[in-house]
């Protein structure tokens, strides 16, 4: 087993459990998490972690310490380390803040790389579909998201029409990725999806132009119209820190004038 793997799971261990002693308060919470981490001794591990956590936001915070770890430590943690929610009372305001990983496929528009957009709440969405718009991770206003408006109202309304982590597949499973939504679209099983696939027309490109999280008049495009002529399924780790969250994986589309551009899948906080 990797080092880095046994630092996270006792790292896990040790924040699952300052969590269920915190009884939901975010002070206490950071409170018993801190003097928790400082009772691992792993070559300054539990100092690092503190680090990251203190005035920083909780997902900026994991993603710190799973790049730190090689990008071990995250695919190690258990699934409450990648949605959890804490809840907190100040000045008798009931007041929610959610920390929640969220998948999403983004398209490289404009060929400067992908721009993403921090969980500060200047962009709401529903996310994990729950009916809540939440501030979200995002990506930026010269990129795109991969959408698919299954009801048919025109509009993406929340995270099962994205490609991510909230996707129903055909089968009735949720899909673990985005690649994983988008294959399951691959009706050839060729390992690319492009207009031999059923439903290629139905897949849309969603630029959020004013980075309101609304499906706005004239940001629908069809991938044709997009340029796009295929995207290929077979993509590659890569673990980057981006703001908004981590890219985690990444695949080229080939336009129809036969250059390409980058497709990335990655996690942001909601």
């Amino acid at each position: 087993m990797y080092l880095g793997t046994a630092v996270a799971i006792n790292v896990a261990t040790t924040m699952y459990d300052s969590y269920q002693q915190s009884d939901g308060s975010l002070e206490d919470f950071s409170n018993i998490y801190t003097q928790k981490v400082n009772e691992i001794e792993m070559n300054g591990v539990g100092d690092y972690i503190i680090g990251a956590f203190t005035g920083d936001t909780w997902v900026k915070a994991a993603a710190d310490v799973g790049q730190w770890l090689g990008g071990v430590a995250y695919d190690w943690t258990p699934d409450f380390i990648k949605e959890i929610m804490f809840e907190s009372s100040q000045s008798g305001n009931q007041e929610t803040l959610r920390v929640i990983r969220r998948d999403l496929l983004t398209l490289d528009l404009d060929g400067d790389g992908i721009e993403t957009v921090s969980a500060d709440g200047s962009v709401l969405f529903d996310s994990n579909a729950d009916g809540v718009k939440r501030g979200t991770g995002w990506v930026g206003a010269d990129d795109g998201l991969l959408v698919r408006d299954i009801d048919g109202s025109g509009t993406i309304d929340n995270g099962q029409e994205l490609f991510g982590d909230a996707t129903v597949k055909s089968d009735g499973t949720v899909a673990t990725d985005g690649f994983d939504a988008l294959s399951d679209l691959d009706s050839n099983n060729d390992g690319v999806f492009d207009a031999n696939d059923t439903a290629f027309e139905e897949v849309k490109v969603w630029q959020d132009k004013d980075q309101d999280g609304v499906t706005d008049d004239g940001e629908l495009t069809s991938l044709a119209d997009a340029g796009i002529d295929n995207i290929d399924l077979n993509a590659k780790t890569v673990n980057k820190s981006v703001a908004g969250g981590i890219l985690r994986k990444t695949s080229t589309a080939t336009n129809t004038d036969g250059t390409t551009t980058a497709v990335s899948y990655g996690f942001c906080g909601e």
